[in-house]
């Protein structure tokens, strides 16, 4: 079973957080991050953070993988270097060889580059073990520069 597990880039602070049961900030059942107020017993709203979920997955230096990490990806059969890109979560298609090639679409992890999935196969099916996880979208957003050029 997938560890549940969450990070938050904290906006106002410029710094990443990772949620335990020691820290402030938890996830609503709405999905919301919030934080308890003990001086009026409410949890308010957290305006200032994004959080990823881990997917649950390791890159091949045994890294654990967040969405909205940025990834150097190999081919899985050649190991050859395919491009960097940034793991996502939503849906997504892939296409099937077997005579005939049909669309189907999916909702899961993926890896983009400007936009365009790189890599678009079910989680499951993906060697997560040639991807290297190399920063994230907040703390090292230069990495994804040198993708747009």
């Amino acid at each position: 079973m997938k560890e549940i597990r969450f990070r938050v880039w904290d906006k106002r602070e410029k710094k990443m957080e990772y949620l335990t049961k020691d820290t402030y900030w938890v996830i609503s059942l709405t999905g919301e991050l919030v934080w308890l107020d003990e001086t009026i017993g409410e949890f308010i709203k957290v305006p200032h953070g994004v959080v990823m979920q881990y997917t649950g997955l390791k890159d091949k230096n045994g890294k654990e993988i967040y969405s909205g990490d940025i990834v150097n990806c190999f081919d899985d059969y050649t190991n050859l270097f395919v491009g960097v890109g940034t793991v996502s979560f939503g849906k997504f298609e892939s296409s099937h060889e077997g005579g005939q090639s049909r669309r189907h679409y999916h909702q899961g992890y993926y890896i983009e580059k400007n936009g365009e999935q790189i890599w678009n196969k079910v989680a499951e099916d993906l060697d997560w073990g040639k991807v290297e996880v190399i920063g994230n979208i907040y703390e090292t957003p230069e990495l994804l520069q040198e993708v747009k050029e």
